[in-house]
């Protein structure tokens, strides 16, 4: 059984995690940053599943990953800059594979953070320009070291 988490972002001290929008359980749905929610929260707990499309990115040979959600099963998948929830493509889905490359910067706790990069263009997950409000559209952009790019799963 898969192990589903929130995937936080270290801007706002971690408060903010990757939302699907209104709960939505329909394909295209906008993903957007979000306060965690307490309980009724499967529409922002993630799981990185193993794709078979091989990574030979960096050292070693590893595998690209999928980022699905609990309570819908659909995918993180890039839409030009934006990103939304989608159906898992079983090919043609370099738009849905990720990696998680570590950003080198643990904060005082200790938790590690991560680039969630695409694939298709190697841009990474962003909370646009760095923004304090929830409910803002995430975007890909290219990797700048802020904390509105770095993840922890």
């Amino acid at each position: 059984m898969a192990s589903y988490e929130f995937i936080t972002c270290k801007l706002n001290d971690a408060e903010w995690v990757i939302d699907i929008k209104g709960a939505a359980t329909t394909s295209g749905t906008a993903l957007v940053n979000f306060p965690a929610k307490p309980t009724c929260n499967d529409n922002q707990l993630w799981t990185m599943e193993q794709s078979k499309v091989l990574n030979t990115n960096g050292s070693g040979n590893t595998y690209w990953y999928f980022l699905k959600n609990k309570s819908t099963n659909l995918v993180i998948t890039v839409n030009k800059t934006s990103l939304e929830a989608d159906t898992q493509k079983a090919t043609d889905n370099d738009d849905q594979l990720w990696e998680a490359n570590n950003a080198d910067m643990p904060d005082g706790d200790g938790t590690e953070y991560y680039y969630l990069q695409n694939k298709k263009d190697g841009l990474v997950i962003t909370i646009p320009e760095g923004t304090k409000k929830s409910g803002v559209p995430l975007q890909m952009a290219a990797q700048n070291d802020s904390e509105n790019q770095q993840w922890s799963i």
